[in-house]
């Protein structure tokens, strides 16, 4: 066995599990669940292999536990670094640096037999797997078998060096982890308007049988008080004592623990902030009934899911919008129902319900005469969330053909058609979260003119600092349905990644608009550089006309401060330029 085989054996079991963490990675999809779970196995892999104990374990550990975390909500951005590429990236440069070290010392010590007897000796790799501490242990075995065996100072470098490349491998390592995420969107401020039911008067007799039949459901003080408020509600929506019943009969029948019933029925009347009258009792009762029919919208699935969700803000206008939008009992839900788009998004909300911050967020319009829907998602802080405003959608992308008998996809020009009012929502997201109103002093929104206006189709922003992500996930019908790839590029024109699901994918623009993109961000970047330097020459302008200023006031004032007028034979003061 030569020096080379010798020394790389020495320091495998650094460089073998960091390689496979390498190769893992760059094959992995870092959104798909299934992913996340090799990568979990992966990361325990290393906790119990050859190398990683003490520090460095409690490094990678807790690099790979906050990565599993954040990665079951929404992936990295496109043009986004994310986690996985850092700790992938500090994987290979110690790789590279290890094996730098081991080519080195392998080219100093080729032929040297005390190198061959060591070994024979000693199994490091073994040493290594039994020892407590493995990742320092190995720099500090090769350079106690260097001292007792007197070999050269080559070897003592190479241990230095294997010592030296992982400690930067765990503060680098500590440096990921501790990454400053981005913030969190504010949330829009909708118009208050308090619903027509809420002053409607009820049937004390009927509001107090209520409380009394169904007080098993609250134990609290607060829970009591719940339970009545949602009775109560539930009467001035128009609903019967008898239709209540009704109700909390298939309620009980779902098997939810009187938790969940008492959540779901709260949601059931809070106030939505866009349609504050609704739901109204019909719709409720047409809900309740339309679930009975359908396996996929079970009674019993929305109400325990929704005792899961029901702590985001926003929950309750998730599950209005569902409730609304069921067609009634045996009417079919067609594609690109309503109903269809609410209830993927309930699975996606459900789905990532760890990292979301709000749903359905609601806003004044832009003329502030009403309120309109703001994202229908607002993702969490973290390196791979980001506080992204996230739209979900379950389209088909086919339509029947009466003449073919059978579905066919959908052409450019009806794709076009189709993804117009979702350009117009992107346009309105960035206005929302990503950019500022342009107003005059007096708060009036100017056009691009600078003048006043009250129209808001004319109104100006400027993109603030900060940018959100803005991101369009469309439903994949089980990864049956990819988005055409023409879409993919109009929005991704519009500064959008697009994603799909399940299972979860990122869809990347062709290279020709990819190239289109890439050079629009040069020319904003270069107009932002030039902006910043016109401001920079204006400042060294006025700095430089105030230095001429104090100039000419120490000139005219003699450095006294006070100005000097010439006497009888003086001769005037030359201007600046003259002659």
């Amino acid at each position: 066995m030569g020096a080379y085989d010798i020394i790389m054996s020495w320091i495998s079991p650094l460089t073998d599990p960091m390689r496979g963490f390498e190769l893992h990675a760059q094959n992995m999809n870092s959104i798909h669940s299934t992913a996340v779970q090799q990568f979990t196995t992966n990361a325990q892999g290393l906790q119990t292999n050859t190398i990683a104990s003490g520090q460095f374990a409690d490094a990678i550990t807790n690099s790979a536990q906050d990565f599993t975390n954040v990665v079951y909500g929404l992936s990295a951005m496109a043009d986004t670094a994310n986690k996985l590429d850092g700790i992938t990236e500090e994987f290979t440069t110690t790789v590279s640096r290890l094996l730098a070290a081991g080519e080195r010392a392998a080219a100093a010590l080729e032929g040297e037999s005390a190198l061959t007897e060591i070994t024979a000796d000693v199994d490091v790799a073994a040493v290594a797997e039994a020892g407590a501490n493995p990742i320092a242990d190995v720099a500090a075995i090769i350079l106690t078998l260097i001292d007792g065996a007197l070999l050269i100072e080559t070897m003592k470098e190479l241990g230095q060096e294997v010592h030296d490349s992982v400690q930067s491998l765990i503060r680098n390592l500590w440096e990921i982890y501790y990454a400053v995420y981005p913030p969190v969107p504010p949330a829009p401020t909708p118009m208050v308007r308090p619903p027509s039911w809420a002053s409607k008067p009820v049937d004390p007799n009927q509001l107090r049988n209520l409380v009394i039949k169904y007080g098993y459901l609250a134990q609290t003080p607060a829970e009591k008080m719940q339970l009545e408020n949602i009775m109560k509600g539930l009467l001035q929506k128009g609903l019967t004592p008898e239709q209540i019943e009704g109700m909390m009969t298939d309620l009980t029948a779902t098997k939810s623990s009187n938790q969940q019933i008492l959540t779901f029925l709260n949601g059931l009347v809070r106030v939505d902030p866009l349609n504050p009258d609704s739901p109204s009792g019909t719709q409720i009762l047409n809900f309740f009934n339309s679930t009975k029919s359908r396996t996929n919208y079970s009674l019993t699935r929305f109400v325990q899911q929704y005792s899961e969700i029901a702590g985001i803000p926003g929950s309750d206008r998730l599950l209005e919008r569902l409730i609304t939008s069921m067609p009634a009992k045996g009417d079919a839900i067609q594609d690109d129902n309503s109903a269809k788009g609410y209830n993927y998004e309930w699975d996606w909300v459900v789905a990532h319900k760890d990292n979301i911050a709000r749903i359905e967020d609601v806003t004044a319009s832009a003329n502030g005469k009403k309120n309109e829907q703001a994202a229908d998602i607002v993702m969490k802080s973290g390196l791979f969330t980001q506080g992204a405003v996230v739209d979900v959608k379950s389209y088909s992308w086919t339509k029947f053909d009466a003449l073919l008998n059978q579905q066919r996809p959908l052409t450019d020009s009806e794709l076009y058609a189709k993804m117009q009012a979702t350009i117009r929502q992107i346009k309105r997201d960035n206005q929302i979260y990503n950019q500022t109103l342009i107003t005059d002093a007096s708060g009036n929104p100017l056009d691009s003119n600078g003048n006043p206006t009250t129209d808001p189709k004319k109104y100006t922003y400027k993109n603030n600092d900060h940018q959100f992500p803005i991101v369009y996930c469309f439903d994949s019908h089980g990864g049956k349905d990819n988005v055409p790839q023409k879409v993919v590029d109009m929005l991704s024109q519009q500064g959008v990644t697009v994603m799909s699901s399940p299972p979860d994918k990122v869809y990347q623009p062709s290279p020709a608009v990819q190239d289109a993109i890439n050079a629009q961000k040069a020319r904003q970047q270069q107009a932002a550089n030039q902006q910043i330097q016109g401001r920079n020459d204006k400042i060294g302008a006025l700095e430089g006309a105030e230095r001429v200023v104090n100039r000419l006031r120490q000139i005219v004032t003699g450095g006294s401060g006070v100005p000097q007028l010439p006497g009888p034979g003086d001769t005037p003061l030359p201007l600046p330029g003259g002659e």
